[in-house]
């Protein structure tokens, strides 16, 4: 839906539309609130050779379609080195591979003369895309591209693999040469017989699924057989009856393309081009002169793909559930109907920006409460994923510093904020992470561990934040916060500090502690299920047993440890005592008494004659005569 075919002159004009393309696919990742821009790309190119048969003096049309598809690779989660939870099924990448592997297999196995195979098309957009590229009168190539890291294995294993089953598919290309008048024709009557075919089913699940089978170039004795086996319910009918609808609206744009000639085709793309180019020049010009947000992102491609022009007057900031809409439309978490306020004065030049008490706006690191003035470079976070910058090139401090350096001889090059910096500006306000306090380094410098704790810090933030805001929102009553744990706390002798999840149950004050990895898998599932909360799926809310948001009351958790000192079994000495159970905040959360009793191998205890002056008189003595019983209680 939305695909667009224009035609070109030459091949800089289709390296243009390739980066238009990228654009775009950038600009609309950036408004569902992806982190990453990672996606599958196939750029079409069609080349027709029009001319007149000699022998029959029809017009005829020679075709040639190349698709050059970038496959972007399969999350694992053994890469994370998540354990226990799964990543997120559902994820685009993951499900459309699979999907073409899927197709690939069943193409190579009808190449191998396996009988009937079913080939599923049209179970993803890549393959329905794809569907005359690998199966019809086409030649395949495909570049596979491989790690040679030990880490990587996996991946390049399953890469290999994958591209041996391209190659057992065999296609054969043959010239496609057809009249144009017949061509026209041609999709004329398949536009009549769709429709027809399309009003005598009015819904028969057999009738609509022989005619999905030709239109996706399965074998329809098999689809039947599977969908009577299975069932088709109404969300696969719909899918067929839309398939079907958008391949007349295909067909009947076909057929007005061919009407013009390519004289008119190319000039009406032209003239969309310049008027775009001279768009994009004007915007260009604005953000040099004129106050705007422009968006920091996770991935630098979707950095700066936003802008939001700020002339003077007032723009009102909220979802789309605002009537009238707001003039700065925000869809995702924690957006409300009536988010903030931004007033531009145009006397004084002068921003500020008032925020609805109930949403969550945070200004350069601190939560704004009720409202402040902008400043050039100032950072703005709404919600939990919408983070902007200010650029306002009338701003006295922004004036002064270039007045400033030209008064020096000098240009003035500004240094742009980064989204790491301002994550970690966030992270410092809120007191998670050393706000610039260097602790004991004498020299001043984080030590590298300290580094990697922040960095752990900064990456896990966001992620706690939005699910905290989706467990609000879908009313799970559970709450997440980071927390650091000691090797000491964990039990262990060294090491280093860990970033931990801690989850607590609203309603009942439980508490568990979840590795990183597992809260970042977890945090996938969620997205899972609040995106189908937000579509309106009635099934969102799976079993508990299913549940991101859930975990057993009966699972095992580490609630403290116990420093034990063995220094009296180096004299056979009886040991009692009540220790302290802490926290991995080194609070006292219970107690356990220990006795140790040195004892013989048969289990009875040692005699007091057998008191050790010195600990050296063990050496080389037999460990049968150096065994201990232990006995513990929790208080």
């Amino acid at each position: 839906d939305g695909l667009t075919m224009v035609p070109v002159a030459s091949y800089n004009d289709i390296n243009s539309k390739i980066e238009q393309g990228t654009k775009q696919r950038t600009v609309a990742a950036t408004q569902m609130n992806a982190t990453s821009s990672r996606a599958h790309t196939i750029v079409a190119i069609t080349f027709s050779q029009k001319g007149k048969n000699e022998q029959s003096g029809q017009n005829t049309t020679k075709t040639s379609v190349i698709n050059l598809v970038d496959l972007a690779g399969s999350e694992r989660a053994d890469s994370t080195g998540a354990t226990g939870d799964r990543l997120k099924e559902g994820s685009a990448i993951n499900q459309s591979l699979s999907c073409l592997g899927n197709v690939i297999k069943a193409l190579a196995d009808a190449s191998s003369g396996k009988g009937q195979v079913l080939v599923s098309f049209r179970d993803s957009v890549l393959t329905k895309l794809l569907k005359n590229a690998l199966g019809g009168n086409s030649k395949t190539v495909m570049i596979a591209a491989l790690s040679p890291a030990d880490i990587n294995y996996e991946e390049t294993l399953s890469t290999l693999r994958f591209a041996d089953r391209a190659k057992s598919v065999k296609t054969t290309a043959v010239v496609n040469e057809s009249p144009t008048d017949k061509l026209i024709r041609e999709l004329r009557e398949e536009n009549a017989r769709l429709l027809g075919q399309l009003k005598a089913a009015k819904g028969d699940p057999k009738a609509l699924a022989a005619l999905a089978a030709q239109l996706s170039g399965g074998d329809n004795d098999s689809l039947e057989k599977g969908d009577n086996k299975r069932g088709i319910d109404e969300a696969e009918v719909e899918a067929m009856k839309k398939e079907m609808e958008e391949r007349l609206k295909r067909n009947q744009e076909e057929v007005e393309q061919m009407k013009k000639t390519w004289a008119e085709r190319l000039k009406e793309e032209e003239a969309a081009s310049k008027l775009r180019e001279e768009e994009l020049k004007n915007e260009h010009k604005m953000k040099k002169t004129t106050a705007h947000l422009w968006n920091l992102n996770e991935d630098p491609q979707l950095t700066n793909m936003i802008i939001h022009f700020l002339k003077p007057g007032k723009y009102h900031i909220g979802n789309k559930k605002r009537n009238p809409p707001p003039e700065i439309l925000l869809n995702g978490l924690s957006i409300q109907k009536d988010h903030a306020v931004i007033e531009h004065d145009g006397n004084t030049n002068k921003i500020k920006i008032v925020s609805n008490k109930k949403a969550k706006v945070v200004c350069n690191g601190i939560i704004l409460v009720d409202e402040c003035e902008l400043r050039h470079g100032d950072r703005i976070l709404f919600g939990n994923n919408h983070l902007f910058v200010l650029h306002h090139p009338k701003d006295a401090d922004l004036l002064k510093k270039k007045e400033d350096a030209k008064k020096q001889g000098k240009t003035f090059e500004e240094v742009l904020p980064t989204f790491n910096q301002a994550q970690e500006e966030i992270a410092q306000n809120s007191g998670l992470i050393n706000n610039g306090n260097k602790g004991d380094h004498k020299d001043g410098k984080m030590s590298s561990q300290d580094l990697l704790l922040q960095e752990d810090l900064l990456k896990v933030i966001p992620m706690i934040n939005e699910a905290n805001a989706m467990s609000e929102e879908l009313d799970k009553k559970v709450a997440f916060e980071p927390v650091l744990i000691s090797p000491q706390a964990r039990g262990e002798k060294e090491g280093k500090t860990e970033v931990k999840v801690k989850m607590r149950d609203l309603t009942n004050d439980n508490e568990w502690i979840w590795d990183k990895n597992k809260f970042i898998n977890r945090n996938f599932i969620m997205q899972e299920m609040y995106q189908n909360f937000t579509d309106g799926y009635p099934d969102w809310n799976v079993a508990k047993e299913k549940d991101p948001f859930w975990e057993a009351p009966d699972a095992d958790v580490l609630i403290g440890s116990v420093h034990l000192y063995l220094q009296s079994l180096a004299y056979k000495i009886e040991f009692e005592e009540t220790l302290a159970i802490t926290d991995f905040k080194g609070n006292d959360i219970g107690q356990l008494f220990v006795q140790i009793m040195p004892c013989e191998a048969s289990g009875e205890a040692v005699s007091e004659d057998e008191y050790v002056e010195d600990p050296a008189e063990l050496v080389n003595s037999k460990c049968d005569k150096n065994l201990v019983t232990l006995t513990t209680t929790i208080k």
